[in-house]
Parts: structure tokens; C-alpha cells; sequence
């Protein structure tokens, strides 16, 4: 939260300061593919029959040069017995063949692809749902523009890359049938080609697992950029207002030259590796299968037929196999971005509920802090609550001020939930919230932020987020007791308005008001407030704070606030400093008994306090 300077999470969500989280999981390529086999689901027979039908069409193809091996061996004992005897059977076969191969191409093709596509949209919006679970510290430790970037870039690349299985499984199994025909016609000639692949394989192994490090390097100097350029677009009207472009163009150029490094090394070693495979297979390779296909056909070990049969099959095999090594690049640079997704799947959210979590059916507003002290997990050492106890009686008014970064926000980041206390219990109607479902929870209470938050949808979309069954009347009546009905009524389409992203089109007073009928909509019985009028002129406050005490009549409410004017009539104030409460009372009380909370006064010129320079 910003208003208050607590170094808790921000409800705006922003990620502006946050740092980078790394952390890199060695996960092999298997167990990335198994992983994401298991999120193929539902589709895997549509994947699988397309599999089975890649086998169709490679075995097509692979029977090919068998063909062209009978034909010219035939022709070679006798041209006029196989013009009699072969010649329209073997134009039927082919035709036969050619008929077969159509059907299984596409229709394998299409199966797999649309089945790697349904995989990801699967796979996508798995993700998005586990990271919406996840808890405040998540947000914390990793900046909105590396989250968009995993659920965006990352699985954008996964999707292509494993689009690109379909003809990757088909060269393998065609260099699986291949090798079957190869062996059937000459052994020793198989023999050596089966050596020319091991020396393939030993270039492969040295090179593999650096290409695959580096893939890795580059997907998360990518989500680096991506993180950049959110952040800096997100507070481009801070950048502007200090005339700081060249600062934010400075570091989104520190990410791209990162990135760029990386990427120049990754295809360094890349080309390394692939164009030295290419030497040996298209030409190391097929002049020494030639030269020993003579040896053996001068000496009667082949014939002419079989030789030029092998020879088929090298080109084919040296094309699959150069196809599949110069993949790697591709492979890798899916399981990377796998890798970087399934890093989050496997985060775990830090606050969850208990096995026995009751649901709310209905609270009364009672919230009373037992002994609570905390600190956020990323800052184990430095305790922001420090044995902090109250009690807010259901239906009462209650205040909590001091200096910045005293621990305000805090107190209301653990009613809602968010963190649980290292130590110590908040109650509310007597039950610790630990033993409550958080989302029931959460439904009671409604929170009104300094800054309000609105996403790019109507007016009426915005309001219906508190409570989607809303009538018509209900909208605009929560926004009669808002202040706000007039304001949208002004609107060319009243509460059918489209508002930019964020809000960007209303004014801060404005904001508030609809967030403030977005909370009558939804007719909690607690509410909580976080410097909800610290950012206005004195008009938007007066009209925000009618409507607020419109909306706390009734309701236990708890206020957040740096201005104490806004303040001094709750039913109690309590005064936070480092952590601990040093005051509790109204706010006579506190004039008298509370010298932190009477430098506040003075500092902020209450009428009732001297002034700082007295």
C-alpha cells in the first residue's frame, strides 16, 4: 500500500521497486515433457491418433526408395520383362501409395497442431487461475511485467515450439523406418552409418546441454525487457512530470543490450554446433557410404538397385537428422519457457486455508488483535508489528495514524488476510480468521484504497466486480449514496461509459466515488479504508468524505489515515509508531496523553494544536 509508506504490498499492483526474482530449477527434458503431457488432458487422444498417423505417412515416404531399388534392379535383369509384367502394377502402387499419403499428411498435421494449440490455451489459463491463488509475498518477489511476460511471451513460445512437434516427430520416425529399410538391404553398409551417427551423437552431447543454459539465458533476459517496459509504461506520467525519459529509455536499454548479448552468444555456439553437423552429415557422410556402396558393388556384395536405394535413404535421413539436430535451438527454447512457467505453477501460495476452514455465513464486525506481531517474509530480520492488540466493536468507527512506514497498512493487509501473524491472533466475531475460508472472508469486508483500481470495461462492469447479481436500480442506487449518480449521468453513456485501463479517464476524486459505490453495491459489514481522501483537493475530499460517512452508518469501519483532520471524530484513535501501539483514544484524549500524536496535530496545523514552529 502507498499511502501510509508501509512497505507492504501494493494493492495497485504496479511492481514499480520490486526486485527480480531468480531462480532457476534444473529440469531435465523429459520431465518438462512429461509435465506438459500431463496438461495435454482431454486432448491427448487427438494428439495421439495424429501421432499414429505421422507413422502412416512417414512409412509412405520411407517405402520410396524400396521402390525405386525394385524397379532398377529389375531393370537391370530384364527392361522388357518388367515393362511386360511390372510396369502397370507398379504405377498402381504408386497411386495406391500417393492416395494413402495425402489423407495421413494433413489430417496428422491438423490433429496435432490443434491439439498443441487447446494445450496451451488449457495450459494458460491453468496458470493464470493458479497465480490469481497465489499469496501477497508472490507479488512481491516478482514484478508484474515478468508475471505478463511468463503468461504471455513464454507461453507464446511454448506454443509455437510445440506446434513444431509434428514434423519433428515425423522426421524421427522416419529416420526410425529409414534405418529399418537400411538395415534390410546391406548390413555393412548400415554398419558405417551407424559410426558416422555416433561421432553425431558424441558432437551433440558436448553441445546440448550449453545450448540448453543459454536458451534459458534468453528467456529470462526476455522477461527482463518485458518487465522493464511494463514498469516504466505503467509510471509514464512520473517519468514525464520529472522530465526523466532519458532515465526510463536508459534502463530499458540496459534490459535489451542484456538481452541482446545473450541471444548474440546463443547463436554463436548454435551455428557451432549445427553447421559443423551439417559437414558431417551432407558431406563427410555420403562420400564415404559411396565410396564403400562401390567397394561392395564391385565386389558382388550389392547390387545397383540396392545402392541407389541407400543412397535415397541417406538423403532423407541426412535431411531428417540435420532437421532434427538444428531443432535443438527450438526445443530448447520451449522448455525454457516451460521451465519459467512451471516455475510458477510450482510456487505455492504462503497463506492457505486449513483442511477445517468454515465458510461465513454472516459477521457482525467484531475485530480484536491478540498480541499480533509480524514481518513480510522477504524481511524476516525487520518486525513491522510488534505485540500490537485492539478491539473494534461491531458497528464502531476506529482509527489508525501515525508516521509513515509505522505499520498502518499493515493492520489491514492481515484482517483481509493477506499474511498470517508470526505471532499472535486477529479475531473477528471471536474466530480467528486463520479458521475462516479466505474468499468468504473477504466477501464481508470492503476496502476502499487511496488509489483505486478500475479495469477497461463500463461503469456498471466496474461496479458489478462487488457483486455481479446487482440490479439495475442497485447500481444506481449505490451510486445515489455515493455521491456519484449525478457524475454519471453527465457521462455520454451514463453507466454504460467505458472507462480506459485503470481508470485512466476519471479524476482521483471521481475514482473514489464509484469505488466507494462499488463498496455500497457490495454492502459489507466491515470496511476498510487506506488513505482514501490523502490524494485529494479540499472540493473531491468533502464529496468523498460525505460519501464515506454515508457508506461506515452501520458498519464497523477501520480508517488508515496521514490527514487527522479526517479522522479526529472516529469513536477511537489509535496511534502506531514503529510497530507498537503508544496511543489509544478520542481525540481530546489523545492531545493530552500522547505526544507523538499531538506532534502530528501540530505538524498538520489542526485548529486544536499549536503549530509546529510555536
Amino acid at each position: 500500500m502507498s499511502g501510509s509508506g508501509d512497505r507492504g504490498v501494493s494493492f495497485r499492483g504496479s511492481g514499480y521497486g520490486m526486485t527480480k526474482a531468480k531462480h532457476v530449477r534444473a529440469r531435465s527434458v523429459m520431465s518438462v515433457v512429461r509435465r506438459l503431457w500431463s496438461h495435454m488432458g482431454v486432448h491427448r487422444p487427438m494428439y495421439v491418433g495424429g501421432f499414429a498417423l505421422s507413422i502412416v505417412d512417414a512409412g509412405c515416404q520411407a517405402s520410396i526408395p524400396m521402390i525405386f531399388r525394385a524397379v532398377i534392379n529389375a531393370l537391370k535383369d530384364s527392361p522388357v520383362r518388367f515393362m511386360n509384367d511390372w510396369f502397370w502394377p507398379t504405377v498402381l502402387g504408386c497411386a495406391a501409395l500417393a492416395v494413402v499419403f495425402f489423407p495421413a499428411a494433413f489430417v496428422h498435421h491438423l490433429m496435432i497442431e490443434r491439439s498443441v494449440i487447446r494445450m496451451i490455451r488449457d495450459l494458460r489459463n491453468d496458470l493464470y487461475e493458479h497465480v490469481q491463488h497465489l499469496s501477497a509475498d508472490f507479488f512481491q518477489r516478482n514484478r508484474v511485467g515478468e508475471v505478463t511476460a511468463r503468461l504471455n511471451n513464454d507461453m507464446d513460445v511454448l506454443g509455437q515450439a510445440s506446434q513444431a512437434t509434428a514434423p519433428l516427430l515425423w522426421q524421427v520416425v522416419l529416420v526410425a523406418q529409414s534405418l529399418a529399410m537400411m538395415l534390410y538391404i546391406n548390413v555393412p553398409l548400415t554398419g558405417l552409418f551407424a559410426v558416422l551417427m555416433v561421432v553425431v551423437t558424441v558432437w551433440g552431447r558436448h553441445f546440448i546441454p550449453r545450448l540448453r543454459r543459454l536458451s534459458r539465458s534468453v528467456r529470462d533476459a526476455t522477461g527482463d525487457v518485458s518487465a522493464a517496459v511494463t514498469e516504466y509504461v505503467a509510471i509514464n506520467d512520473l517519468i514525464k512530470a520529472f522530465s526523466r525519459e532519458d532515465f526510463a529509455q536508459a534502463r530499458v536499454e540496459q534490459e535489451t543490450d542484456a538481452l541482446r548479448q545473450k541471444a548474440e552468444q546463443f547463436v554463436w555456439w548454435q551455428y557451432v554446433f549445427g553447421d559443423v553437423l551439417q559437414v558431417l552429415v551432407r558431406f563427410i557422410a555420403p562420400f564415404a557410404l559411396l565410396l564403400t556402396g562401390a567397394y561392395l558393388l564391385a565386389g558382388d556384395g550389392l547390387e545397383i538397385g540396392d545402392l541407389v536405394a541407400f543412397w535415397g535413404y541417406w538423403l532423407m535421413m541426412g535431411g531428417a537428422m540435420v532437421w532434427v539436430f538444428r531443432s535443438i535451438a527450438t526445443v530448447f527454447t520451449a522448455t525454457a519457457a516451460a521451465d519459467r512457467i512451471f516455475d510458477f505453477f510450482d510456487e505455492r501460495p504462503l497463506i492457505r486455508d486449513a483442511v477445517d476452514a468454515r465458510e461465513v455465513s454472516g459477521l457482525d464486525g467484531d475485530i480484536r488483535f491478540e498480541s499480533v506481531t509480524f514481518n513480510y517474509p522477504t524481511e524476516s530480520q525487520e518486525v513491522v508489528l510488534n505485540e500490537v492488540s485492539f478491539h473494534i466493536s461491531s458497528g464502531r468507527t476506529v482509527a489508525v495514524v501515525g508516521p509513515s512506514g509505522a505499520g498502518k497498512s499493515t493492520i489491514l493487509q492481515l484482517i483481509l488476510r493477506f499474511y498470517d501473524p508470526k505471532a499472535g491472533r486477529v479475531l473477528i466475531d471471536g474466530q480467528d480468521v486463520r479458521q475462516l475460508r479466505q474468499a468468504s472472508l473477504r466477501r464481508h469486508i470492503g476496502m476502499v484504497m487511496q488509489e483505486s483500481v478500475f479495469f477497461a470495461g463500463t461503469i456498471e462492469e466496474n461496479l458489478r466486480l462487488a457483486r455481479p447479481d446487482a440490479s439495475a436500480a442497485e447500481v444506481r442506487d449505490a451510486l445515489r449514496h455515493a455521491n456519484a449518480l449525478a457524475l454519471v449521468d453527465q457521462m455520454p453513456g451514463g453507466v454504460q461509459t467505458v472507462l480506459g485501463e485503470r481508470g485512466v479517464r476519471l479524476s482521483g476524486g471521481q475514482k473514489q466515488r464509484l469505488s466507494i459505490a462499488r463498496v455500497f453495491l457490495k454492502d459489507p459489514p466491515i470496511l476498510l479504508f487506506d488513505e482514501a481522501t490523502s490524494s485529494l483537493d479540499s472540493v473531491a475530499e468533502k464529496l468523498v468524505q460525505a460519501a464515506m460517512d454515508e457508506l461506515m452508518k452501520g458498519r464497523t469501519t477501520l480508517v488508515v489515515a496521514h490527514r487527522i483532520s479526517t479522522v479526529q471524530d472516529a469513536d477511537e484513535i489509535l496511534v502506531i509508531d514503529r510497530g507498537r501501539i503508544i496511543g489509544v483514544g478520542t481525540h481530546p484524549q489523545l492531545l493530552e496523553s500522547c505526544p507523538v500524536y499531538y506532534s502530528l496535530c501540530a505538524h498538520q496545523q489542526l485548529g486544536d494544536a499549536p503549530s509546529a514552529g510555536a
